[in-house]
């Protein structure tokens, strides 16, 4: 019992790796097993973080099925989507939107998702964050300023 109480505390971390490594019947494996989706690792973040940062869509459909909490903060202060925006993934941008992620949070540096895209250069994904009726006037406004300052067109 205190070997198996042991192993199931650091599921946890199974977890972490399997998404980073895009496993994904492993991951379906450990969260029928009842592990954790929303524990952290070092640096404060979920399994829907890692996979949200590495672009994998299976993993976030998946962790949306087993209602993973969209708008939990790393160390850094940043949400899942901030870090699928930080990284242009405008498909994950638009699942995490579509599920109800809050994309007027700041992070601690007091950026937006919106803010984040543009400041990585990530125009299209910036574009649909702008989109979002909770997005700032002038988050929106800087984003339309650094698109057409920077030659992007649609």
């Amino acid at each position: 019992m205190k070997a198996e109480m042991k192993c199931f505390q650091h599921s946890f971390q199974s977890l972490h790796e399997a998404t980073l490594l895009t496993e994904v019947d492993v991951c379906k494996f450990l969260l029928k097993f009842g592990v954790p989706l929303d524990a952290r690792n070092e640096l404060g973040q979920t399994a829907l973080m890692i996979a949200a940062e590495a672009g994998h869509r299976e993993l976030i459909e998946l962790y949306l099925a087993y209602d993973a909490s969209l708008d939990l903060i790393d160390s850094d202060g940043h949400t899942a989507l901030m870090l699928a925006a930080s990284k242009g993934h405008s498909i994950i941008v638009q699942l995490l939107m579509k599920a109800g992620a809050n994309t007027a949070l700041l992070n601690d540096r007091g950026e937006s998702a919106l803010t984040i895209a543009q400041r990585y250069g990530q125009f299209a994904t910036a574009a649909l964050l702008s989109q979002d009726k909770k997005a700032s006037w002038w988050d929106c406004a800087q984003a339309w300023y650094r698109f057409a300052r920077n030659g992007w067109e649609r």
